[in-house]
This record gives C-alpha cells, sequence and structure tokens, in this order.
C-alpha cells in the first residue's frame, strides 16, 4: 500500500525578543482566503510549507556545524513492498 509521506526540516531566524518574521505572522487576505476555499487540505499544507520554507535558512550556513534546515520534502513510498517500485520524492 503506498503512502504519502512529508518530510519537513526548516528553521526560521526569529529576530529581537523571540520574534517571528512579520510577512509569518500576516493574516491570509479575502483573495487568498477565497483561493484556498478550492484547494484540497493536502494543498494548503504544502502552501503552508512552502511560505515557511521560503523563509528558512540553514542553521550555522557554510560552517562544519552545519545543519540542513531548509529541507521539505513530498514522498510517496511503497516502503511496505519489497522491492520499492514506486518510491517517488520531490521538493515542496
Amino acid at each position: 500500500m503506498p503512502y504519502e509521506r512529508i518530510n519537513v526540516q526548516l528553521a526560521v531566524k526569529l529576530g529581537v525578543g523571540d520574534a517571528i518574521p512579520p510577512a509569518l505572522l500576516a493574516k491570509p487576505t479575502t483573495a487568498q482566503l477565497n483561493a484556498m476555499a478550492n484547494m484540497t487540505w493536502l494543498q494548503i499544507i504544502r502552501e503552508m510549507i512552502r511560505r515557511f520554507k521560503n523563509y528558512s535558512e540553514n542553521i550555522n550556513a557554510g560552517k562544519e556545524n552545519e545543519e540542513l534546515t531548509t529541507l521539505a520534502k513530498r514522498h510517496k513510498c511503497d516502503h511496505d513492498l519489497d522491492p520499492h517500485p514506486n518510491c517517488v520524492e520531490e521538493d515542496i
């Protein structure tokens, strides 16, 4: 049986006073809400991940102890089957 798997490893740098970037705290516009009314929950989740990913950065970028924290991938997998005939991975 195939699975829809979402792997997310994102980090957003906090501002003064541990503030989240203002763009991530903004409320959706009426047009955005209307557009979401025609989307599935999965499409909405992917769009939210993409938006958050736009503000993500790797921790300790360029250093020996760099952490890859800008990763968001969708993975359709058949890991319960041997071999894994239909595994497909793509960026979100």
